[in-house]
């Protein structure tokens, strides 16, 4: 019984030992943004599809489409969508065969959540929330913003230098992994693609 006591009052010393002492201060976590090189890939997108489609307003989605979690063909995909683990294995398609598992798996951890997109991506593009494609249908969306083409993206992920490949969808048009490569004066132009017209 006293041994009982004696370990009682030993972790109640211990525990009130720490009563006294003031917290740590939190850690700082940096949290994840798209930066300054990742809207200029996207621009480089833009700049392709107004090259091969004419020119046109965009209606871009303020958010990255992240990749999806759990069972997306049991539950359904999230508000927004996400990207089928279909789609994350078309980014190998654009990439040098030696480079593709870690450029994969390198694409998937920077599209693990949703980034916020913010910065211009030109004059003809307009933010829309991406909710706003779960609950207006496509056609009247367009139907409010005639000659428009709703566009989400990924983030850009960077498997070598000046080489950028990323995950985007035209809205009722394409989608697919594009590589990008960065020019000398700065922009970033399609060097290859994979993917569907819808």
């Amino acid at each position: 019984m006293r041994s009982g006591l004696r370990i009682c009052a030993l972790a109640l010393s211990f525990a009130c030992g720490a009563c006294g002492q003031p917290l740590p201060p939190p850690v700082a976590r940096s949290v994840p943004s798209l930066e300054t090189d990742d809207l200029s890939v996207m621009k480089g997108v833009l700049d392709d599809v107004r090259q091969r489609r004419g020119a046109g307003r965009f209606l871009v989605v303020d958010t990255t489409t992240a990749v999806c979690e759990g069972k997306v063909d049991l539950f359904g995909a999230p508000p927004g969508g996400c990207l089928s683990p279909k789609s994350v294995d078309s980014v190998s398609k654009v990439l040098e065969p030696g480079r593709s598992r870690i450029a994969t798996l390198d694409f998937e951890a920077r599209n693990a959540s949703r980034l916020p997109i913010a910065g211009t991506l030109g004059p003809d593009v307009t933010y829309i929330s991406g909710t706003l494609t779960d609950f207006v249908s496509m056609r009247d969306l367009l139907a409010q913003h005639p000659g428009s083409a709703v566009v989400t993206f990924s983030a850009p992920s960077y498997p070598a230098p000046r080489v950028a490949v990323m995950i985007y969808r035209v809205r009722e048009v394409e989608n697919g992994a594009v590589r990008l490569e960065q020019q000398a004066d700065g922009r970033w132009t399609v060097a290859d693609r994979y993917g569907a017209m819808e």
